[in-house]
């Protein structure tokens, strides 16, 4: 049977499957860079406008 992608599936996976290490409320969101030149400014004008 799948599983469902969240925080309470995480607890139903096998003890061999490595899980993150981290809390999900300690994340902040952000903008990470990869990349050079006009391609990537443009887009990220772009997102930065829709936002």
């Amino acid at each position: 049977m799948p599983y469902s992608p969240s925080r309470d599936s995480l607890k139903q996976l096998p003890e061999h499957i490595l899980k993150p290490q981290y809390h999900a409320e300690d994340l902040k969101p952000g903008i990470i860079h990869i990349g050079t030149g006009n391609f990537h400014r443009a887009h990220q004008g772009l997102y930065m406008n829709d936002l």
